[in-house]
């Protein structure tokens, strides 16, 4: 397993051209996240059998049924993804959190090899405040490392002002405090879906939608070609050190959520993998989430932070 710093730096500056502001209660944001295979409460659960079962043998129905949902081709349900995201991101101002992790199970244990907590809060100015913070493990449960990320965009100025400060657990790299300028940008959508921002409708095998109290629920299956290539880029970006053809996809997820204005408010990604070894297949879970909240809010306003 790769944890370098210079990993670290690019990964780090990749997540950081997305926003939000800290809040505490989101601490616990990828504890909450578990597994749908093994939750039998999950929404997830009639898409899969056993823990070892290939993504061909999950199935998303396109037909209608007795939760409300509504009978439409995967192209026209995709379609109505790609809209949503599309009125998303013409939001003027929005406060988000975030969440994502890769795990690994080690015998009956779970461990949480990454885990990263993000917020924003974009202004109708379009300046925006965003902090994020990453943590490392090994598969041993021990810390690694913890990169906490803070910008401030200002617009009319053109530049994010960055704060990245690193610590260091095991002794191979030195601790720093970085402050940075950039050219102002905000990609928030990517940052939060990372591989699966880059989905398109030939990469869909299988999709669903139902509605409920206003609220459109869209799930998409990836093919397995898409799934593979996706969650390797997940695994590497999170420093695991793998091969591309070692990779088996269980299944690979998507749910969007969208709103009675078609505008889209809420995702998941969900993931599980297995990955070959010289004696035994690992297994590993990527989880993603984020909700939106405060659409088009005079009252969000993004001033310079105290630490510039």
């Amino acid at each position: 397993m790769k944890r370098t710093v210079s990993f670290l730096v690019a990964f780090v500056m990749l997540m950081l051209t997305s926003c939000t502001a800290m809040d505490s209660s989101q601490e616990n944001l990828g504890d909450a996240q578990s597994d749908p295979i093994y939750n039998e409460s999950a929404p997830f659960n009639s898409l899969h059998g056993s823990a070892s079962g290939a993504l061909a043998d999950a199935e998303i129905s396109n037909s209608a049924d007795e939760s409300g949902g509504t009978e439409q081709s995967v192209g026209e349900t995709f379609a109505q993804y790609t809209a949503a995201m599309n009125e998303a991101k013409k939001l003027r101002s929005f406060k988000l959190s975030a969440h994502n992790t890769v795990s690994v199970e080690v015998d009956t244990t779970s461990v949480e090899l990454e885990k990263g907590i993000y917020e924003l809060s974009l202004d109708a100015n379009g300046d925006f405040i965003s902090s994020r913070r990453v943590d490392l493990k090994d598969m041993h449960n021990t810390s690694l490392s913890r990169t906490v990320a803070d910008i401030y965009g200002d617009k009319s100025a053109g530049r994010n002002y960055v704060r990245t400060e690193y610590s260091n657990f095991d002794g191979t790299e030195p601790d720093y405090l970085e402050n940075k300028k950039q050219s102002y940008k905000l990609n928030v959508f990517e940052n939060v879906l990372g591989a699966a921002y880059e989905l398109k409708g030939s990469q869909v095998d299988s999709a669903g939608s139902t509605e409920a109290d206003g609220v459109t629920t869209l799930k998409f299956m990836i093919t397995s070609k898409a799934a593979n290539s996706m969650a390797y880029e997940e695994l590497t970006d999170a420093g695991i050190d793998i091969r591309a053809n070692d990779i088996s996809v269980s299944y690979f997820i998507v749910t969007a959520y969208i709103d009675m204005s078609g505008v889209l408010f809420s995702g998941e990604v969900s993931v599980r993998l297995n990955v070959s070894g010289r004696d035994a297949d690992t297994v590993y879970t990527i989880s993603r989430g984020f909700d939106i909240t405060d659409e088009n809010s005079d009252a969000i306003l993004c001033e310079r932070p105290e630490w510039m």
